[in-house]
Order: C-alpha cells, then structure tokens, then sequence
C-alpha cells in the first residue's frame, strides 16, 4: 500500500468519525511531550533534566527544563550568536555535560554563510541553563566539515569527543571518536573511525548522532542512520570494551524503528526516571508522520537491556509509543486545571504548560495577561505557533470561559481557545480576520485539518467558553458574558485532554495585541 493510499483512506475516515470517549490517568501520559525540537539532548542535575536541540540554528539555542522528563518550560536562549562570536550559522545539535564544575555546551556551527563549512565548537556556563559563553571554536578541527559532537566521560575522568563527518564535505557519513584534553579545548593523539553504514537498514552514506553509555563494563556506541528527513532515520547501536574502539554492531539493528504512526525516530540520548530506576530514550520524529518532513517534535520512550549469554546484554527499546504509558517513576503528576484570574502578576508554573514560549512576547498588564501576536500557527505539519497557554484538563463535567480583547485586522490573525491533545489533535474556537471580522470553528485530527464552521456575528466576542459534559464538548461565544451562542460540538477521546487559549499572526507576521483577563474553571 502506498502512502498515497494510506493518506486517501485516513482522510476518508476523518471525515465520516466523531471519536467518543475520555479516558484519564493522573499517572500517564502520551508522546509527543509537546516540544518541537530537533536532536535532543538532556543534562539531568539535581532533580531538574534539562533539554537542548536544534532549534533557532542561526541564532544559538533555546533550552527547556522539566522535573518530569513529560512538561517542559522553556528557559529561554542558553547560547546567542554576537559579531564576536566564532559560531555565526547552521548552529546544530548542541549537547551540555557538567565536567570538574562547569556545564560545557558542545556544538557544531559555521563561521559565515558563504562557505557554510560546520566545526565543532564549545561553550561553558556556571549554570545548565546559561547563558554559554563561546570557550573554544572550532575545537579539532580536522579541515573538513563536522557535526554532532558527543562528549563522553569515562569513570576515569578521561573525556571523549565523538562527532559525524557531514556529507556536504566527505562522500560518507562517518562516526570518529579522538581524546580530549583535561580541560577539553584540545585533543589527544589520533581521531579513530568509529562505524560507517555497513548494514541494509542504514543506507550508504549516514551515520551519525553518536551517544555513548557504559553497561557493565561494556560501552555502547548509540547512532542514527539514514538522512533526518527520512521517514526510515532510525536508531541502532555497536559495542566495545574500549571507548575508542573497535566496534562491532548489533546484528538486529535498529533498536528504535519507524511505525505505520512513528516517522524517523532518531537523534537521541538516554537519562534516567526521576527516581532512578528506569532509562529512558528521548528522541525527535517527525510532527508529520505520513510523508515525514523536516519538522521534528520530542518522545521519550523506556528502553532496557536483556541479559545476553553470547555476548554483550541486548539494549531494546520499549517503543516507539503513541499511546497512553505510565508517567516516568518517580514523576509526580502534573496538576489539574484551575481558574486564573491573572491578578498576581506571576504565572503558576505547577499548573500552566507554555508551548513555544517567548518569553518578551508575553507578560502581564494591570491584570491581564497580554500576548503579542507573531507569524506561527499549528496546522497539520506547521507548530510554529507561540506562546500557547495550556492546562490539564479537569476531571468529569467542566466549564471553562476566557475573556479576552482583540481586535484583529490582517488576514488570519486571531486569537483562540482550545481543547488539546497535541499538535495534531486539537479543537480550536478563534475570532479570526478573514477579509472581515470572523468566528472559525476548527479541529485537527492525526494531523488532518478541517474547518467546521466560519460565520460572522453582529457583535464583537468578549468571551469563548468550552463545556464538557459526558463525552461531549461544546464551544461557545458571548459579547458580554451573559448571552451565549452555541458554536459548534464535538466528541473526542483526548487522553489527558489540556484546555487553554492563544493568539498568532500566521500569515501577516505583523505583532497583535491579544489581551486576556481571566480563565475560569467550573466543575460542573
């Protein structure tokens, strides 16, 4: 079956479903974790993970921190390009290890945008969430370009620096590993190979995204395989005694493969559950997974080692998984809904989830929170929409009402409340401007967008209201909070359903003043 073919017959059976059903666990989740971010990287310190990825690559990085390893609050930039800077371009792939005290950010950038040529650099900070200030760029500069740089530390202290030979520059993509000095500006000795695509599933040119851990004595080289854009980017690994080397790979790779509902699961690491016990893999696939796409979103999925009489103890992944799973152990669960009135001037953090946060496009304003509108939206494989406010969902009957005040004038600008389950699965209520002042009723389902209603109203909303009761959700529109007219109604099986509100500009770019004055919860 092609994947035109299965395209034709989900969107044949979107539009004849109307899902029903709420199922909810305290203690469960479902990937995607809500990030949208392109090779992962976690820093576990203290009781706090920290995530850095591909993100503005131009510009430095974003960073996020999370006490879950499930919901994540951004922690603004980490590293920012300056004209001082030797990083400048196609800053990729970062990773932040703590080394003899400091947290060291590794990376891989070019100097300008007319050679483009990547090296690797490095970063240090006092603090896992920055700001990074450039330490030593380019670090082992070998003449040719370089991406994805892995620092590996031995129970020695002895430090590894792992990196991917970039196919704009070598004809294959090849995984090399070289020491490091002690204080990690310089190396020791030789670069070795590592692996080369050598197996069917690889392709022939990619291998890359190397991610070292140490398993009773025995080290694991983790890599990716195929180009990233690939609906078959997949994960496999080789062993070692020594981290230089040689390799030999698991005959069954890949360990994390793709699914008829998981495109390109790769570029990965590994951490540990808040208390300990279990090892997860987090990874990037792609936000849409029929065609697959260069958009990435985050997962995390459990992965173990099954003792092995005839060699090394076999690493499996427990995924990947696009269902309901229990909550990483030791995770406390994320707090329900409750009404914000926005009168303290500071966001509870405990119960509000950011998605895409910018933080100097949002702040408070004489008790209201204001959100300043730019280009971004979420539509089937587009989740460039920002500063997206979100809670869990009460459990049972609910009403939720916002009030708000905006008053849009370029085509698509609009601000909205939401029922959602994640970027492609979502019900959306906006006042909109479409050539007038409108009123859109929309949904996306597994990443089908469809329109369900768009009229205009002879009065200006004041206020959207979402009512659950049973396993229906009603949307609702008032101009002064008092007189409601029902919008539309929808059925959703949601698991542990968020309800929240936004404001984008998708299409003019052009900033908006969206102003909210309160967001209240009723049980019903």
């Amino acid at each position: 079956m092609t994947r035109f073919t299965c395209a034709l017959i989900l969107l044949f059976s979107l539009v004849s479903m109307l899902c029903a059903g709420e199922t909810h666990s305290d203690n469960m989740f479902q990937n995607p974790v809500d990030v949208v971010l392109a090779d992962p990287q976690i820093l576990r310190d203290g009781d706090t993970y920290y995530m850095y990825g591909t993100n503005e690559s131009d510009y430095g990085y974003r960073g996020y921190k999370s006490k879950d390893l499930v919901n994540w609050e951004s922690v603004g930039w980490v590293f920012k390009k300056t004209p001082q800077t030797w990083a400048q371009v196609h800053m990729w792939a970062p990773e932040v290890i703590k080394y003899k005290g400091f947290y060291y950010l590794a990376f891989s950038a070019a100097n300008d945008l007319v050679s483009k040529t990547k090296r690797l650099c490095l970063a240090r900070s006092d603090s896992p969430a920055g700001p990074f200030i450039e330490y030593a760029a380019p670090i082992h500069d070998t003449g040719v370009a370089m991406i994805d740089a892995h620092i590996y530390v031995d129970d020695d202290e002895k430090a590894y620096l792992y990196y991917s030979l970039d196919c704009s520059e070598s004809k294959i993509s090849q995984l090399h590993v070289v020491r490091l000095n002690e204080d990690l500006t310089g190396t020791i000795g030789e670069s070795v190979l590592c692996t080369e695509p050598s197996q069917a599933w690889e392709g022939k040119i990619w291998n890359e995204g190397a991610f070292v851990t140490k398993h009773k004595g025995v080290y694991y080289l983790m890599y990716s395989a195929n180009c990233f854009v690939d609906s078959y980017y997949q994960v496999g690994y080789a062993t070692s005694k020594s981290p230089m080397g040689p390799w030999v790979k698991y005959e069954k790779n890949p360990i994390l493969r793709r699914t008829a509902r998981v495109s390109g699961p790769g570029h990965h690491c590994l951490t540990t559950s808040p208390d300990g016990s279990e090892m997860f893999i987090v990874y990037h696939r792609h936000l849409d997974w029929i065609m697959g796409d260069s958009v990435r979103e985050i997962a995390i999925d459990r992965i173990v080692f099954e003792p092995n009489r005839n060699g090394p103890d076999i690493m499996k992944v427990l995924g990947p998984t696009h269902k309901p799973t229990p909550l990483p152990s030791g995770a406390k669960p994320f707090a329900l809904g409750a009404s914000d009135d926005f009168n303290s001037g500071k966001l509870d953090r405990n119960r509000w989830i950011v998605i895409n946060e910018y933080e100097d496009l949002w702040r408070f304003d004489e008790g209201k929170l204001e959100i300043t509108t730019q280009n971004g939206d979420v539509y089937r494989d587009r989740f460039d929409a920002k500063n997206i406010f979100l809670q869990y969902a009460p459990k049972g009957d609910y009403q939720a009402t916002l009030k708000l005040s905006f008053n849009p004038v370029k085509n698509y600008d609009q601000a909205f409340i939401t029922l959602w389950q994640d970027s492609q699965n979502y019900v959306r209520l906006a006042k909109v401007y479409s050539d007038k002042l409108t009123t859109e009723f929309a949904r996306e389902h597994d990443g089908w967008f469809h329109k369900l209603k768009d009229i205009t109203l002879g009065y200006d909303i004041k206020f959207m209201r979402i009512t659950k009761k049973g396993d229906q959700f009603t949307f609702s529109v008032s101009g002064d909070g008092k007189k409601w007219q029902v919008i539309g109604r929808q059925h959703c099986d949601y698991y542990h359903a968020k309800i929240g509100f936004g404001a984008i500009s998708p299409v003019s770019g052009e900033p908006q003043k969206a102003s909210f004055d309160f967001f209240e919860i009723e049980k019903k």
